[in-house]
């Protein structure tokens, strides 16, 4: 099943600091750099919540003054009941506070997870949610502190 993981994005945020502190005389593959990472930040997911996503791919905008890069992964339906069983309060509390409706914002989800369905059936997002309320951590404590380990990998040669 296809789900975002929580992520804060690369533009201006702590995931992309290692591409600041690159020398300008050298020119970094970024989309190399950003899929490296997000496989990287996939694998700390993984660990953190003793599952196994999948990475599939890093879905940056063409602008971001809506919305941010996505980590798109899998996850088996089996991973995704076993956290929805332990952290089914996490999940109602989140998806009541976020997929609610109110002045400015009309939710197309349900605020109510227990009227969701079969797990199998959940839409990228209502797994998302899964996820986010899973961790229980703040999303900028969780980055790679060696990225810069990555930058070697995606010099591009003059």
């Amino acid at each position: 099943m296809k789900t975002y993981i929580p992520f804060s994005g690369f533009y201006g945020a702590i995931h992309s600091d290692e591409l600041f502190r690159v020398d300008d005389s050298i020119t970094i593959d970024v989309k190399k750099f950003y899929t490296l990472y997000a496989d990287e930040y996939t694998e700390l997911i993984n660990r953190e919540l003793d599952i196994k996503l999948e990475f599939l791919r890093v879905e940056s905008p063409t602008e971001y003054n809506f919305q941010t890069d996505k980590i798109l992964c899998d996850i088996s339906a089996q991973d995704a009941e076993e956290l929805r069983c332990e952290y089914w309060y996490n999940l109602k509390i989140f998806a009541r506070d976020n997929f609610t409706s109110r002045d400015e914002f009309v939710s197309f989800i349900n605020p109510n997870f227990e009227e969701w369905g079969n797990i199998e059936n959940w839409s990228t997002w209502q797994l998302w949610a899964l996820l986010s309320c899973s961790l229980l951590t703040d999303l900028n404590d969780i980055y790679i502190d060696n990225a810069n380990e990555f930058i070697d990998a995606c010099i591009i040669e003059d």
